[in-house]
């Protein structure tokens, strides 16, 4: 269970992979449907069409999320 009051992770920048992200931020928080569908939103609208069009950038998620 996620203690609210610590973050996921420490203070600074953390390159991860898509699968570490949903790892970190989804699977973690199965009970949260808000967070899963905002998630769904991001892959959606914004990883799958970069991927699609083979585009090579960074993807910067707020620590709020």
């Amino acid at each position: 269970m996620f203690d609210e009051s610590k973050p996921l992770l420490p203070l600074g920048k953390h390159v991860k992979s898509i699968s570490e992200l949903i790892t970190l931020c989804i699977e973690n928080f199965e009970e949260n449907t808000k967070r899963r569908n905002l998630f769904k939103s991001l892959m959606s609208n914004l990883i799958e069409p970069i991927t699609d069009l083979n585009i090579n950038c960074d993807i910067w998620v707020d620590g709020s999320f």
